[in-house]
This record gives C-alpha cells, sequence and structure tokens, in this order.
C-alpha cells in the first residue's frame, strides 16, 4: 500500500515538474509571466494553467505556420494574354495588331501542367493585369467559363469547357480563342486544339457568331 501512495507521489512530482517547464517556455515565449506570484497553487491549478499554457503554445504554432505559408513563392503556371497594338513584336500576331503572349499567372498544383496553366488562365478576374512592368490585356475576363476536361491523343488536345463566351467586340473575338489555343499549343506535345463548349465544338463557334 505504501508503495502504491509512494509511486502515486512520484507520478505526481514529474506532472508538476514537467507543467512548470511548459509553462516558463511560453511565459519565455510572450516576454511576460504565467505564473501569479501570490500564494501556493494546487495541483489543480497547476494543471489549469499548463492547459490553457498549451493552448496559447497551439496558436502561436498556427500562427507561425500561416506566416510561413505566405512567404513562400506563390505557385504559377503560363498561360496566354493579349499585348494590345503589339503587332506581333513580342509574341504570336493576331487581329487587330496584337500578339498573344505566355504571362506567369497564379495557379494551383492539381492535375497537369495544362491543365493548370488552362485553369490559371479562367481564374484571371482582371481586365489587365501587369507582369514584369508590361501590361497585358485578358479577353476572356467577360467570360463566365469553367473547366470541364482535358484530354490528349495523338498530339490533338481538346478542352471542354462550361458556361458562356462574352466578346467585347470583333477584336475580342481573335484574342479570345488565341489565349485559350496559344496556351494549349505552347506545349510540345501538343500539334492540334479542339475546344468543345458545353460539350459541342460547334457551340464554341456559335458563341463568337451571337455577339
Amino acid at each position: 500500500m505504501n508503495n502504491k501512495g509512494d509511486r502515486g507521489f512520484a507520478l505526481l512530482g514529474i506532472l508538476i515538474a514537467v507543467t512548470i517547464i511548459a509553462l516558463l517556455s511560453i511565459a519565455f515565449l510572450q516576454g511576460g509571466d504565467i505564473f501569479s506570484p501570490k500564494g501556493d497553487k494546487t495541483p489543480q491549478a497547476i494543471i489549469d494553467e499548463a492547459e490553457r499554457a498549451q493552448e496559447q503554445l497551439d496558436e502561436r504554432t498556427e500562427m507561425f505556420g500561416e506566416q510561413l505559408q505566405e512567404s513562400q513563392t506563390q505557385y504559377t503556371a503560363p498561360a496566354f494574354l493579349v499585348l494590345l497594338e503589339d503587332n506581333g513584336e513580342h509574341g504570336k500576331q493576331i487581329g487587330c495588331n496584337d500578339s498573344v503572349v505566355a504571362v506567369p499567372l497564379p495557379a494551383k498544383e492539381i492535375g497537369s501542367d495544362m491543365q493548370q496553366s488552362v485553369e490559371a488562365l479562367l481564374a484571371l478576374k482582371e481586365t489587365e493585369i501587369t507582369v514584369g512592368g508590361t501590361t497585358y490585356y485578358n479577353a476572356l475576363v467577360q467570360s463566365d467559363l469553367t473547366f470541364a476536361g482535358l484530354w490528349v491523343r495523338q498530339g490533338k488536345a481538346t478542352l471542354a469547357l462550361e458556361g458562356t463566351i462574352r466578346s467585347g467586340g470583333v477584336c475580342d473575338d481573335p484574342r479570345i480563342d488565341a489565349q485559350l489555343f496559344q496556351t494549349l499549343l505552347q506545349f510540345p506535345n501538343v500539334q492540334k486544339v479542339e475546344i468543345q463548349l458545353n460539350g459541342s465544338q460547334e457551340e464554341y463557334v456559335r458563341q463568337f457568331q451571337l455577339r
């Protein structure tokens, strides 16, 4: 019986010692005191303070993790935007004397590299974006498009989209087409592109005719 009592006191002593060390560590990190200077504490009071200290430590750990994540370099994928009136000087020339140029856009690390580029392009909600001191135009900004699928067979990439294409006019038509096509054609295993809208290639073409 006495041996059991001695073991119980020994375990309590170890618990109190570990708790004190943990509290001192938290107090050091906070630059302040966690312990009250007045009176002796019961074991339960010490345990309560240890739980509060652990909660504070968890909060700080989470905060440091978020700060670390924000400080990491954002993942990007190349997609094509328009250089207005560039006349093919910096990229492939298209209608209205514009050029389409590959630009790194914020992306999610999901799917293939090709899918990442397409989804990065569709996710861009700004009409203009400045990268490296150069301002690019996004003709897709008025459209409401979502990624539905993408596959490549014998050099032909088929991109399935859902939604609606909204063009700003006769100059935006070739811009939209070039942004989508060139974003796929930049990949060496793609020599030809087909775009389907709401399950049909004809629907993709028809959207431009209805503007």
